[in-house]
Formats: C-alpha cells, structure tokens, sequence
C-alpha cells in the first residue's frame, strides 16, 4: 500500500508541475459501510478513492486523462487500479482507451443498500461496460451528434476464455429529461449473447426525481425492471429480477442522507431495504459514511 500511495504522490506532483499545460484536477474520497442483514453477522465495508486527472487543449481538440486508486476501508484488500485511461478528441467525436466504465444501462436512484436481488446474469447490460482486468483493449468512440445526444460504442477485444464484444448506447438529456439506450452484443463460455437495457430519469422540480429501468437478455432470458423516486435527501426504489430459470426476486429500499456535523462534502446516510429471493425473505440495514475532499 506505501508503494501505491508514493505512486501517486509522484503523479500529483507531476501534475502539479504541469498546470502550465492543462487544467489538473486532485481529489479524494470515503465511503465506508457498516451493515447488518438479517442472520448474518454485523459486516464492515467500503473504499477510499485518491483520484488524479488532466485536460489539456489545442482549439476544439483536447487530451484529457485519469488515475484513480481505491484502497478498501475494511482491511485485507490491497489497493487497486480503479480507473486508468486516455481520451482525445473534439467537441464532435472522442476516443477512449484504458480502464474505463462505459455509459450506464441500470438507473436504480439512491440504491445504498439492495438486499436479496436474483443472480440473473447479463440481465444489467453491464457485462462489458468496462473496468476490465484481463488485459484485453477496451475502447469506447464517442459521438456528440448534437445538444444532449451522445452515442458511445464501447468493445472488449476477443481473448480465449474471457468476455468481449461490442456495446453500443444512445444518450439523451433535454432539460429536466434523460434517456438514455443500449446492446450488449457479447461472446463468453457460454457462447454468443444479446442484451439490450435502457432506463429515464425525469426532474420534477423541487428535489424530486423519478426514473425507471429495463433490461433483457434474449439468449438467456434474463430480465430486471425498477422504478425509483429521489424527494430531496430521501431515495426510495423497488427491483425485480428474473435469472430466466428458476430464480426471482423482488427488493424494496430506501436511503436518506444526512449532513455528517456540518463539515462540507461529509454525510451518513442511513439506508433499509428487504426482499424476497427464489421464496425466501431477506432484510438489512446500512449506515453509509461518505466524505469527499
């Protein structure tokens, strides 16, 4: 862990000396869980993340990139690479290459805590969303094709025993409106596989948000659909997922934040949630510590 921490005390110096070049950003922050689900012993969890990123210009052109580092907050896990990419580009088009997450397909609010949910695989499209850590190239070309519609087409190189394909979205965003829609056209052990999801989020006003999601898998069946509700610091939501066997579930939860003593970018946030999986009924609570500096 010292050895990751110098690494990135060396790169934020060396970003410190090129603020001539780019605009450089250094940040940090916690979030630490204690939880306790019905049966189970009283559990710690959560990470903390030093993050290091750069944007330089050259007219409509940019590079821009970043390094995150996240070291479990509940001991035994060592630190690990979070994010580690380059992108360039104009105000048009980019590409994106490194460790990554693409756009996401599974919209669930202030889901701090979902208890009991079915193992329904690629149900989320997120099976190659990115972050990947088997050496395979994973790439996203980007295309602003006018004001609040990006397209994003994401792929994972081919690797014997590893999952790739391709991944292709559509996002929307017209003001209090987002939509946003996705394929994930993917070969695993299992053999070819097609997923699409899509989920909207809509600004009422006032604090309150409301927005759905939608996932299938046509190979496997797999299914999952929400629904979400944000009233200013209290989020509330419900999920079922279909594995396309024998498996479902159904979870409700909600979570409110608070501030943590006032102390700027610090909140505990309280959250519940309870469920049923495959016939058996499950429950929990979360306390969630967060602070970004």
């Amino acid at each position: 862990m010292q050895n990751t921490l110098k690494l990135v005390a060396a790169a934020a110096a060396l970003a410190a000396a090129s603020l001539a070049h780019a605009d450089v950003s250094i940040g940090a922050n916690i979030e630490h869980d204690i939880t306790k689900a019905k049966g189970a012993d009283m559990a710690s969890s959560g990470r903390v993340e030093v993050g290091l990123g750069a944007k330089a210009m050259n007219g409509d052109s940019f590079v821009a990139g970043r390094l995150a580092v996240e070291a479990g907050t509940a001991g035994g896990a060592s630190p690990a690479i979070a994010d580690a990419w380059i992108q360039y580009g104009t105000s048009a088009f980019d590409i994106k290459l490194g460790r990554f997450e693409g756009i996401g397909l599974d919209a669930k609010g202030k889901d701090t805590y979902i208890i009991g949910r079915a193992a329904g695989y690629h149900a989320t499209t997120g099976a190659i969303r990115g972050r990947v850590a088997t050496g395979q190239v994973h790439a996203a070309l980007g295309v602003n094709a006018a004001p609040g519609l990006r397209f994003e087409l994401g792929m994972v190189s081919a690797k014997t025993g590893e999952t790739n394909g391709f991944r292709p979205v559509v996002s929307y965003t017209s003001g209090p409106l987002s939509v946003t829609a996705g394929i994930e056209l993917l070969k695993n052990a299992a053999g070819n596989q097609t997923g699409f999801g899509t989920s909207f989020g809509y600004d009422l006003g006032g604090g309150t948000t409301v927005g759905a999601t939608l996932a299938k898998n046509k190979d496997t069946d797999a299914s999952t659909y929400g629904a979400y509700a944000n009233f200013g610091a209290l989020g509330v939501g419900y999920v079922h997922d279909d594995n396309g066997a024998t498996a479902t579930s159904n979870a409700f939860y909600a979570a409110y934040t608070l501030p943590l003593l006032d102390v700027k970018g610090a909140s505990l946030t309280p959250a519940i949630s309870f469920g049923k999986n495959a016939g058996v009924s499950d429950s929990g609570i979360r306390l969630r510590f967060n602070y970004t500096f």
